[in-house]
């Protein structure tokens, strides 16, 4: 059986609502798009959205927010410092940076 194929129309509905929720918590729009096209072709193709929606979207959040930690570790090993080491160390031991950037804001 051919596999089913999702309309332009059903996809943009699906990132919209992706774009909805996840903005909310203070992920910038191009975060979370790349994050999405990037799950989509790991799960192979368009029938990775069941997974990614599954849960309120937690797979995209932790994948977001496992980008950052590594980039923020990154940056430490090349000597950058934060201009807050307070807030870095609480978003570093939480793992919730975007949450945290809603707090602050």
């Amino acid at each position: 059986m051919a596999p089913r194929v999702q309309s332009k129309k059903v996809r943009s509905k699906k990132m919209g609502a992706a774009l909805k929720v996840l903005t909310q918590y203070g992920f910038e729009k191009d975060h979370i798009v790349s994050t999405i096209k990037g799950l989509i072709e790991e799960y192979g193709g368009e029938d990775g959205w069941v997974f990614i929606e599954d849960n309120g979207y937690q797979v995209v959040v932790d994948s977001i927010l496992d980008k950052q930690s590594s980039e923020q570790q990154k940056g430490e090993k090349v000597g950058e410092s934060s201009s807050n080491p307070h807030v870095e160390q609480l978003a570093h031991s939480s793992g919730n940076m975007a949450m945290l950037r809603i707090l602050c804001v």
